[in-house]
């Protein structure tokens, strides 16, 4: 039978900067590091407070590892435009693009992926913001004929509907 260990009970033993560790020991003498960067926990504090022009200047404290933690943290504060600029993750780069209303970084993101979920998100927004043409290009490229004909259908568009009837039997 296995045997599931309840929450212990961890002591506090000190931070080194040096490493960014924070060293902690449970009753039985285990220790244990925890990374945590100064300039991050810096950082965090002074957004709380709201005071974003001062965090800025704490950015070049920051490694450069620790920038899609910022974001992350930016973008559950509401600075989502920010976020999107500290980013490293293209999949974060890419869900930032799409709330802020950034296509066409979205587009360049989805260009480089080339994923159809990517593609098919990006025509929905593209469409509900009456972007047409980038709305047609990504329902093209995520082979989302019903949506293509919707559109089409909609200004219609006799070639665009004669393109899709060739395109759905392409496929």
């Amino acid at each position: 039978m296995l045997k599931i260990k309840s929450f212990l009970a961890m002591f506090f033993l000190g931070y080194l900067p040096r490493d960014n560790k924070v060293y902690v020991a449970d009753k039985d003498v285990n220790v244990v590091s925890y990374h945590l960067s100064l300039g991050v926990l810096e950082y965090q504090t002074v957004v709380l407070r709201g005071e974003i022009d001062e965090a800025d200047e704490l950015l070049e404290n920051i490694d450069e590892k620790d920038m899609s933690k910022i974001a992350r943290f930016l973008e559950q504060q509401g600075y989502k435009e920010k976020a999107l600029e500290l980013s490293k993750d293209n999949e974060q780069k890419f869900e930032l693009a799409i709330e802020t209303l950034n296509l066409k970084l979205a587009e360049e993101i989805a260009l480089a992926d080339d994923t159809p979920h990517k593609w098919k998100k990006l025509g929905d927004v593209a469409l509900s913001n009456w972007n047409l043409s980038l709305a047609i290009e990504a329902f093209k490229k995520s082979k989302d004929f019903q949506s293509l004909l919707l559109i089409y259908s909609s200004v219609n568009d006799i070639q665009g509907l004669k393109q899709l009837n060739y395109l759905k039997l392409l496929f």
